[in-house]
């Protein structure tokens, strides 16, 4: 009867322990691969999504400051080219005979 009653007890205790040993150890593993999952995934879909708005407010600015540039530029050149016509048109108009031989 004492054989009996210490071995249900050393069981009784060893499985306990076991149980508590080997939940804690499985909950802890679980516990690190769902967060390394979850944080890969995480990170993933954060650089994804940060690196298409970086790309696009990028294009955005290159677009913008380079449709400028270029309207800017075509703008001068025509307004010059318009202009220096213009005044040459006037000049060669306005001039008398004698002055439009020497222009």
């Amino acid at each position: 009867v004492v054989l009996t009653v210490v071995l249900t007890v050393v069981l009784t205790v060893v499985l306990t322990v076991v149980l508590t040993v080997v939940l804690t150890v499985v909950l802890t593993v679980v516990l690190m691969v769902v967060l390394m999952v979850v944080l890969t995934v995480v990170l993933t879909v954060v650089l994804t999504v940060v690196l298409t708005v970086v790309l696009m407010v990028v294009l955005m600015v290159v677009l913008t400051v380079v449709l400028t540039v270029v309207l800017t530029v075509v703008l001068t050149v025509v307004l010059t080219v318009v202009l220096t016509a213009m005044l040459l048109s006037l000049e060669l108009t306005i001039l008398p005979p004698t002055f439009k031989l020497q222009f």
